[in-house]
Parts: C-alpha cells; structure tokens; sequence
C-alpha cells in the first residue's frame, strides 16, 4: 500500500513538472510575440509617416503611393519567399493539419516587412493576418528550439497566434478563441490553458510597454426594449449574405489575379494602383479604417456615405489581398459589418418612431462582429473581440444573437468559411483542372497499425483500453479481423443514459452498443471517393476494407492522412 502511494506520488510530480514546462513555454512564446507585434506596429506607423513625407497631399498621390508599397512586397516576395504569397492564415491551419505545426523562421521577419508596406502604404487590409502568422511562426520555432513533440508544436503555435491577436487588439479572450475556434477547431483543457497563459502574458506585457490604448472609443448604447432583439437578428440574417458575399468576391479577385498574365511581382502593384484608385473618392477604406469604425458607432456618419463605403471596402480589399498584397481580412470584416449596421440603423430608425429603437451607432457597433461571424464562421471571437474592445455589457446579449445567427445563416448559404474556401476550392480542383484526389488510391496512403477490439468485449475491457490507448474511437472486429463498427466514448455515455446506471458493465458486450450505419472504403477506392463518403457520414475517420464483398479490416482511414497526401500531391506544401 505505502509502495503504491510512493509511486502515486511520483506519477503526480512528473506530471505537474511537464506542465510547468509547458507552461513556461506558453509564457515565452507569449512574451516573444508581443514584443515582435509591437515592433510591427510600429513598423507600420514608420511607413505611414514615410509616405505622408514623401508625397504631396494630393489626390493622384493616394494611387501611387498604394501601388509604390504593393511593388515594394511583390519584389521582396519574388526576392526572398517566392511561395510566402500561398501562406496567410489558410497556411496557418495547412501547418497544423498537414505540417505538424512547422512553419518557416523567416516568415515572421518577411511578414513584418511586407505587411506593414501594405497596410502603412494605404492599401486596404488589417493587422490580424500577419500577426497571426508572426505568432504562429515564432510559436512553432520555438517549440522547435526546445526539440518539442508535434503535439506540443502545434499547441505552441496556437499561443503564438493567440498572444499576436490580444497584443495587436487588446483584446486577451478574443486571441484565445481566435485560436481554439479558428485555428485548431478544437477545445480542450490542456490547449486552453497553455492559450491563455500566452495571450493573457502578450495583453500585460504590451498594456506595460504602450499603455492600456484601444483603436477606438464607443458610448455605451442600452436596448430600447427586449422586442428589438428581433431587430438584431435580422442584422445577423442581413449580414450573412454581405459575409458570404466578401468571402466569393475575395475568391474571384485571387482567381482573376492569378490567371493575369504578367510578372507575379507586378501584380500586388496593380492591385494596390486600383484600390488607390478607388481611395481617391472615397480615402476611409485605405488601411484598417478604425478611425472610421469610431465615426460610425458614435453615429457621425451619414447612412449614404456608409452603404458606398461597404462595396468600397470589398472591392478595395479584394483588390490589396487578391492581388498579393500582405495582410488580413478581420480589420475589414469589421469594417463592413459596422458600415452594414449602421445602414441597417438608420433604416431601422427612419422606420420606427423616434425613441422606440436603438440609435444607428449601436446597430453599428454589433454589425461589427455579425459579418466577421459570417465570413469566419466565429461567432465567439467576434463577441468577445468587440465586447473587450467597448467594454459594452448591456448590448452583450443582441450582439451573442446577431453573431450566431449570422455564422448559422452562412454556414447554410455556403459551408466554407473566409479561411477555409481556398483549401476546399483546391483539393476540388487542382491548377489544371481536375481533382488531385481522383488519383490517389486509398492503398497508396494507408497504414495498417489502427487499434479495435472484439464485438463480445464487455463494456468494462472497452473502457479499460480506451483508457490504455488514450484513444477516443476504436473499430469493432473479430480475431479474424472481420468488421463489424466503430465505437467511441459517446457511445458508451449515451447507453449509459438510456439505460439504467446500475447495469453490470461486465454483462454488456460491445456490440450491443456500436454503431454499424458507417459508410467504409476499400483499397482501390480514391481519396475523392473517402471525402465524399466522410462527408456523407458526417464523420472524420473511415474504416478500409479488403474489398466490397470481404469485410476485413485492413486499416482507418483519417481525415488528417487525406488531407496530408492532398497537399503532397497537389504542391501546395511549401514553404510560406
């Protein structure tokens, strides 16, 4: 008894010991980000104050400055990162699902240089992007300093990312869900804590270094009456179509730019002379346009200038990110969710009588987060990022409802999100038109050292191996490696409420409670064939059959390992 305490013990010191370290890891990787997100932003303010010197204030001015800083990027990135033009936060999750989490070193330094040339030059785009890709890319050296597993390089990069967010935002819970609902699509307790340690250490340490400064000042608006939360979702229904809109046009202008024929290192040039071009009328949509989101949701905008300024921004956006420009699409999300609010106040007040609504400024401020939502599929980063940026509590429960229903609104318009529609577009088609996937057999990816266990296992030796294993599903079949289904921890918490508690787990076998409604594929299936069937079953891992007729189980089939062979296959696996 005493022995096994002692080693109880010992267990408990090993494990508070890695978590320590994982913690001072996330504590590094935090403090390094923020100090790397300072110097961006002030590498940004040092361009904006160049071209302010060089150029005289005129008109024809505004062009050639946008198009001076999208020719600076393309020459550096024809230079020095020729492929840093396929990174982007679409990289970033490319890394954490087919790369382990490694990113390239170098891409936080090009990524600093070439965004703020952008973003200081006048061209339309935010911080976010880079930022993130700046945290990710220190994240993941970091972890590869410290020879970490790809577990924790993955879970490394996910602070970097968070800490970039809250440091460039102010913005701490924000970064945090940025980074489980974005990047990693996951939550658990172990990532969440490591996340928040970083992000909460990136906020404190830039709070210390330039003061606790927002982008922006809004009052505290109050809903008139509980009934107007009819009003916000209609702001949330409204903004899944712009949020979708923004999405494909962004897509259209890549697609239109990479199909010109002219040198690559030309092309973020001509898309920043034509956004200039259109910042000429109208100069709020150059940058990140925060002083403008701050005229908006303080009701100092006509509603006219507000619904020119929504096409204004999609296009001016469209044009510096499509074109190859450096930067995000969070700040101009934003953008266009408050001018699509406050368009949608003015409308809401000019319809009721005077007092009975909200002014323009709070449909403003919620529109903020509504097309974000819509064009991330991010409901809770949006709230959270424009609730820590007001401070507004009494408008928390419209701007919950307007978020959510404008992510389930889009995600039922168009299920690929703002991030996520470049990898979907490009395993459906490769650069000549066909589908990569078509001609990858399941038989050329497979490995056969999947884990199952026995249809007449008892309850109590499947919980049992799965607490051996760690895993969290298992194939069900025989000792002549017969299939029957698949089971997982669900599975046995939903028996066990429909049955009664005190049921003898050892009584119960397996196949009593598996599910065998799977689809499967076989070895001469292709890799087109086990998306669509995921797809169809609305799950992440296949069983793979020897063939239609001999139900043997030769191995799973996982989504990661698709995903991995595609980006192979397809040349999209470089470096960014």
């Amino acid at each position: 008894m005493r022995l096994h305490l002692l080693h109880g013990v010992e267990r408990s010191l090993t494990s508070y010991n890695i978590l320590a370290r994982e913690c001072l890891y996330a504590l590094g990787v935090g403090i390094i980000t923020a100090l790397a997100a300072i110097c961006f932003n002030y590498m940004i303010h040092l361009v904006q104050w160049l071209c302010n010197t060089m150029w005289p204030q005129a008109a024809w001015s505004i062009p050639l400055s946008v198009a001076l800083g999208g020719l600076l990027v393309g020459l550096l990135l024809w230079w020095r990162a020729k492929d840093l033009n396929e990174g982007g936060i679409p990289g970033v999750i490319t890394s954490v699902f087919a790369k382990g989490g490694i990113i390239p070193g170098r891409v936080a330094l090009i990524r600093m240089v070439t965004a703020a040339l952008t973003i200081g030059s006048g061209g339309s785009a935010g911080r976010e992007g880079p930022i993130v890709q700046i945290g990710a890319s220190l994240g993941s050296k970091f972890a590869r300093v410290f020879k970490l597993s790809e577990h924790k390089t993955i879970l490394l990069l996910a602070c970097g990312i968070a800490a970039g967010i809250s440091s460039a935002f102010n913005a701490p819970v924000a970064g945090i869900f940025f980074a489980l609902e974005i990047i990693l699509a996951r939550f658990t307790y172990h990532a969440f804590g490591l996340v928040v340690v970083s992000s909460v250490t990136s906020c404190l340490l830039t709070r210390s270094i330039v003061g606790d400064l927002y982008e922006f000042t809004a009052p505290i608006y109050v809903m008139s009456h509980y009934a107007e939360m009819f009003l916000f979702a209609g702001l949330g229904l409204t903004a899944a179509f712009v949020g979708v809109f923004f999405t494909h046009f962004l897509a259209f202008t890549e697609d239109l730019f990479h199909r010109l024929n002219c040198p690559t290192w030309l092309k973020p040039a001509l898309g920043g002379l034509l956004c200039g071009c259109i910042a000429i009328p109208y100069p709020q949509i150059m940058g990140n346009g925060y002083d403008i989101i701050g005229a908006a949701v303080n009701g100092q905008l006509a509603w006219e200038l507000m619904f020119v300024l929504i096409l204004a921004k999609i296009v001016g956006t469209s044009l510096t990110l499509g074109s190859g420009g450096a930067g995000g699409d969070l700040a101009p999300s934003l953008f266009i969710g408050c001018m699509l609010g406050g368009v949608y106040g003015a409308l809401v007040n000019a319809v009721f009588p005077a007092g009975a609504v909200s002014s323009g400024g709070a449909y403003a401020l919620i529109g903020m987060a509504t097309v974000f939502a819509a064009a991330a599929r991010a409901p809770l980063t949006a709230v959270f990022m424009i609730f820590e940026i007001t401070g507004d509590y009494y408008l928390l429960m419209p701007l919950l409802l307007a978020a959510v229903i404008a992510a389930l609104a889009a995600q039922a318009l168009d299920k690929d999100s703002i991030y996520t529609l470049k990898l979907s577009r490009s395993v459906i088609e490769s650069q000549h038109g066909h589908n990569p996937l078509a001609r990858i057999k399941v038989s050329e990816i497979i490995k056969s050292n999947f884990i199952s266990i026995s249809p007449e296992a008892s309850v109590a030796k499947l919980i049992e191996k799965f607490k051996e294993t760690g895993f969290s599903l298992l194939a069900v079949a025989n000792d002549e490696g017969r299939f029957y289904g698949l089971i997982d921890r669900r599975d046995i918490a939903y028996w066990r409420m429909r049955q009664n508690s005190s049921q003898d787990l050892q009584e119960t076998l397996v196949k009593e409670i598996m599910r065998t409604d799977l689809g499967y594929v076989t070895p001469e299936d292709s890799l087109d064939t086990a998306v669509r069937t995921m797809g169809r079953c609305r799950v992440g891992c296949l069983p793979v059959l020897k063939s239609r007729t001999d139900a043997k189980l030769l191995a799973m089939l996982t989504r990661d390992e698709i995903f991995e062979a595609f980006i192979q296959n397809s040349g999209e696996a470089k470096d960014f």
